[in-house]
């Protein structure tokens, strides 16, 4: 079996990174797992495309995110030091791909209007501010900044933390992700996975919500119900 026309590896620089199976997952491909040859695959009738072996997980991850994403929307902003661009390049693509709307103030400038006002907006229009916690981060003050916006708008932040970087001012004491700069693809594997857990208890709480309303209206509805049948008798 061919696995190139279906699923293809992204190359930047000298590496592979992450699956690109967007495009099968948009045609109506689904992943299954052969017990007998112990592999994952993407499906759809009688097509099957094997997942290459150390993608699975990422796979699974990418494809349960863009899952969700289908379900509930949300908008993501990034935050990072000007040295860690190609990382934060690498995560407005993935997340594009999955079909999360990206901010990232180097790819939407706006003429006229301060690179600081227009990021500001961004990060208060967002629901989740990622934030790179390198070690080019620690001095930066753009991005402290950043973190000091996303903190007084209330945002749900992620950092993703550079191995030896320890958390600092308003990130201390934060749950976070490892970023391993050797091994990028395990890093956007856990993004993945890590948005899909924060997506799926939101999902929980706007069906709760739904149905406690209905549980209402039904109540309201039953209760009028004897006020007319009472009203009838009297």
């Amino acid at each position: 079996m061919q696995e190139d026309p279906i699923i293809k590896l992204i190359v930047d620089g000298h590496y592979p990174e992450v699956l690109d199976i967007s495009e099968q997952v948009d045609e109506g491909y689904n992943l299954s797992f052969n017990k007998t040859a112990s592999r994952l695959y993407l499906r759809k009738g009688n097509k099957a495309v094997i997942v290459p072996k150390g993608f699975e997980w990422f796979a699974i991850n990418y494809y349960n995110l863009k899952k969700m994403v289908e379900q509930i929307p949300i908008k993501i902003f990034i935050s990072y030091p000007r040295e860690d661009l190609w990382l934060a390049y690498k995560l407005h693509k993935m997340l594009s791909e999955v079909g999360v709307p990206v901010y990232l103030g180097e790819l939407y400038p706006e003429p006229g209007v301060s690179l600081w006002d227009q990021i500001e907006t961004m990060i208060r229009n967002s629901d989740i501010f990622i934030i790179l916690w390198t070690q080019n981060a620690l001095n930066s003050a753009f991005v402290n900044q950043e973190i000091g916006v996303a903190k007084s708008a209330e945002k749900i932040i992620i950092p993703i933390v550079e191995e030896g970087v320890d958390l600092k001012g308003a990130l201390e004491g934060k749950a976070y992700i490892c970023l391993n700069k050797k091994d990028v693809q395990e890093t956007l594997s856990s993004i993945c996975s890590a948005l899909h857990r924060f997506l799926s208890q939101k999902l929980e709480e706007i069906k709760k919500k739904q149905s406690q309303g209905l549980a209402f209206a039904l109540g309201a509805i039953a209760f009028l119900g004897l006020l007319f049948a009472l009203g009838n008798k009297g």
